[in-house]
C-alpha cells in the first residue's frame, strides 16, 4: 500500500512517522518546506529572534518514511495520482494560515501565521522604534503583545470582544491584564478595526491609532487545498470527515489538523497543534487497522506564555470551556515550555518505538445524549 501524507507541520510529521513504524505502507511525505516549523512558538521568534529549525530529513532520519519537499502541483483524486506518482491512501495536513478579512487596507497589516510571514514581521519589528497596534484578542494576540511589550516595545492590542473572550475566565483574564499592564501594553477591548492604512489603524469609532507596524492575528483560515481537490467541506472550506477522519465524500482520503472539521455533537475541534497531533496519531492508527474505536478527544488546559518568564494556564472542561481553575507565574510558563517541548520529544519517540499518547476520552460523556432526549 502506498500513502501519501501532503504536509509536514505537527499532524502530517507525527502521522508519516507512526503509520511507517506501525505498518508496512510505502509511506512519502510532502512538504514546500524542508524543516518543521514549531509553529506555536513563532510569536517567540517575531519578539526574540529565530532558533534553529530542525530539517525534516533529520527528523525522520533511520525511518521508512521518503521526503519529498515541494509543493503538489497536481493531484487526481479520480486516477489517485499526484505529481505523477500513485498512491493508495492520501492525508491531507495541510494546516491553515492567518484568516484575510474583508478589510481595507489589510494589505498594510503583517502576520505570523507561518514562517515566511514570520520571517518578514520579524524583519519589521527590528526596524521598529514607534507605535506597533497587534490586532486579535484571543491567545496567539495575547502572546504576542505580550513578547513584544517585554521587549520594550511600544504595544496597543485591540480586540472586538473582551480580551481571551473564548478562552478566559473573569479571573484568569485580569490576570492576563495586569500582566500586558506591567509590560506597558495598551489594551482596548470591544474595539473594532474598520480600516488599516498605512500609518494607522482606524477603528469603529472612528478614532485612530498610529502604528509604524500593524499585525494582524485574528484568527485562522483552513487550507484551500481540500476545496480544490474537491472534497466534502463545510462554509469556512474545512474537510468534513467521518468518526473516523475519513473523508465524507472521499473515504480513501484521511484529513488531520487544522484542515478537518471535526465535531462532537454542537462542539467542533479548533485549529491548534494540540488537537492536530492526536488527529495526526489517530490517522496513522486508522490506517494501519490499529484503531480499535472511532476518534476520540477531550481537551484539559489552555496555556499561554506571557513574555519569557511568565504564563498563564487556565482550566478548560472536556469541550474547551475554561473553568474557574487556573494558574500564572512561572509555574505556567515552564508548562507552557513543556508542552512545546513535549511535542518535539513525541516526534523523537514515535521514530524511536514510543506510542504519542493523548486525552482520549470523549469530549461529550455518553450518557449526556440520553439525558437530553429524556429532558
Amino acid at each position: 500500500m502506498k500513502v501519501l501524507v501532503i504536509g509536514g507541520g505537527y499532524a502530517g510529521l507525527l502521522c508519516a512517522l507512526r503509520l511507517a513504524r506501525k505498518s508496512e505502507a510505502e509511506v512519502t511525505l510532502v512538504d514546500g518546506r524542508p524543516h518543521f516549523s514549531e509553529r506555536v512558538r513563532l510569536h517567540e521568534d517575531v519578539a526574540n529572534g529565530w532558533r534553529r529549525r530542525k530539517p525534516l530529513a533529520e527528523l525522520l532520519c533511520g525511518t521508512r518514511v521518503s521526503l519529498r519537499v515541494g509543493w503538489i502541483s497536481e493531484l487526481d483524486l479520480e486516477s489517485r495520482h499526484a505529481g505523477g506518482d500513485a498512491f493508495d491512501e492520501l492525508v491531507i495536513a495541510t494546516g491553515s494560515a492567518a484568516s484575510r478579512p474583508r478589510i481595507p487596507g489589510f494589505e498594510h497589516a503583517l502576520t505570523c501565521d507561518v514562517e515566511e510571514s514570520a520571517h518578514v514581521t520579524a524583519g519589521h519589528i527590528q526596524n521598529t522604534h514607534g507605535p506597533i497596534v497587534v490586532i486579535g484578542g484571543g491567545l496567539t494576540g495575547l502572546e504576542l503583545a505580550a513578547e513584544l511589550g517585554a521587549r520594550k516595545k511600544h504595544v496597543t492590542l485591540v480586540t472586538d470582544g473582551a480580551l481571551g473572550q473564548a478562552s478566559l475566565t473573569d479571573a484568569s483574564r485580569a490576570y492576563a491584564k495586569a500582566a500586558l499592564a506591567r509590560f506597558g501594553v495598551e489594551l482596548l477591548e470591544d474595539s473594532r478595526v474598520t480600516a488599516i492604512e498605512k500609518g494607522a489603524v482606524v477603528l469603529v469609532n472612528g478614532s485612530s491609532l498610529p502604528s509604524e507596524c500593524t499585525i494582524w492575528a485574528g484568527g485562522l483560515a483552513p487550507s484551500p487545498l481540500p476545496r480544490s481537490i474537491g472534497l466534502a467541506v463545510d462554509a469556512t472550506g474545512r474537510a468534513i470527515v467521518d468518526d473516523r477522519l475519513r473523508s465524507v465524500s472521499h473515504p480513501f482520503v484521511h484529513v488531520a489538523g487544522d484542515a478537518a472539521r471535526v465535531s462532537f455533537g454542537p462542539h467542533v475541534l479548533r485549529m491548534a497543534c494540540a488537537t492536530a497531533m492526536p488527529m495526526g496519531a489517530y490517522v496513522a492508527d486508522d490506517i494501519a487497522n490499529r484503531a480499535p474505536r472511532p476518534f476520540q478527544f477531550s481537551y484539559a488546559v489552555q496555556c499561554a506564555s506571557l513574555g519569557r518568564a511568565s504564563g498563564l494556564a487556565q482550566r478548560v472542561d472536556r469541550a474547551d470551556r475554561p473553568v474557574p481553575r487556573f494558574f500564572g507565574g512561572r509555574p505556567a510558563a515552564w508548562l507552557k515550555q513543556g508542552l512545546c517541548r513535549y511535542t518535539m520529544l513525541s516526534m523523537a519517540t514515535e521514530r524511536s518505538g514510543f506510542s504519542y499518547r493523548w486525552f482520549e476520552s470523549p469530549m461529550i460523556a455518553p450518557e449526556a445524549p440520553r439525558l437530553a432526549q429524556r429532558a
